[in-house]
């Protein structure tokens, strides 16, 4: 589905697609169910040996504990009624899942651009000052992983429009068309 922002509008709210977000539940809770079942066919496969045999439990608990976790992640969101992605005047507001909202004015974004992970694009925040913005967290977990994307893409912060009503190039647009007006103010 396309769906058209109003640039001028003074303040745009992005809600979380509950579609989508039931479907990403679904596939997180089909690879728990394969980690299950891997676990299951190594335990009770006498031909395997042992070496083969960890390697199978291995990969079946890790498929478990991190989809198990992002299907949590997913149960969260769909009951959650904030917007995934507000836009306004001020600035843009992320809201990351179960994590706190994140509120970048726009004097210290600097561009966006495309950014790829397997096959899921997300949009990179490059800020004016990266490093003051990283200091400033708090949360060491979320320290680090703002130094990783940083590091890995040059821009610390990311919106994943996978979970968002609408599609990726019309908020892309959007955040692109909204810098661009307040940075002719």
């Amino acid at each position: 589905m396309k769906i058209d922002y109003d640039v001028n509008s003074g303040s745009i709210a992005i809600p979380q697609s509950k579609t989508k977000l039931v479907l990403l539940l679904l596939s997180s809770l089909a690879f728990v169910a394969l980690g299950l079942w891997v676990i299951h066919n190594v335990s009770s496969t006498e031909d395997l040996d042992s070496w083969h045999r960890w390697k199978g439990l291995i990969a079946g608990f890790l498929s478990i504990i991190f989809f198990g976790g992002c299907s949590l992640v997913f149960l969260f969101m769909l009951f959650k009624n904030n917007p995934g992605l507000l836009v306004d005047d001020k600035g843009i507001t992320i809201n990351p899942g179960i994590f706190s909202n994140r509120f970048i004015p726009w004097d210290q974004i600097e561009k966006f651009s495309v950014q790829r992970v397997l096959q899921t694009k997300l949009i990179g925040v490059h800020l004016k000052n990266p490093e003051e913005y990283i200091e400033q967290q708090k949360s060491a977990w979320i320290k680090r992983n703002l130094k990783v994307n940083y590091k890995s893409f040059g821009a610390p912060l990311s919106i994943a429009t996978n979970s968002l009503k609408g599609n990726f190039d019309s908020i892309y647009s959007l955040l692109n068309n909204r810098l661009s007006s307040y940075n002719q103010i």
